[in-house]
């Protein structure tokens, strides 16, 4: 994952959990490493917002804790995939987006 893509899936996993927190604290960005050796699947599944939001909980605690995006995240949903690293962005992404238009974060994500 390129230094860009990085800084936003920092970005947006914080974005996230402050939209939800009704939060206007700063972001801070800080100099991560890639995943050592990312995985995870990359198929098609719609995540609930109670686990988009977890999943970025997650994320910012690992970048937080060892200063690396992690190899993958897990959806906490029986049967489901783990994520990879370009699967969180977009998963991120397609979130802010709506939130974006709708003033409200989904209640739901197809990624």
């Amino acid at each position: 994952m390129n230094s860009l893509k990085l800084n936003v899936l920092i970005f947006f996993s914080q974005y996230l959990l402050k939209i939800d927190n009704d939060s206007s604290s700063p972001i801070e960005i800080k100099n991560v490493k890639n995943a050592s050796n990312p995985s995870g699947e990359d198929l098609s599944q719609k995540v609930e917002k109670s686990y988009y939001l977890s999943i970025a909980d997650r994320v910012h605690s690992w970048i937080d804790s060892k200063d690396t995006v992690p190899n993958y995240v897990g959806i906490s949903t029986v049967g489901a995939d783990d994520l990879s690293d370009d699967k969180m962005l977009e998963l991120f992404t397609l979130a802010i987006l709506d939130y974006s238009i709708t003033g409200e974060l989904p209640g739901s994500v197809e990624i």
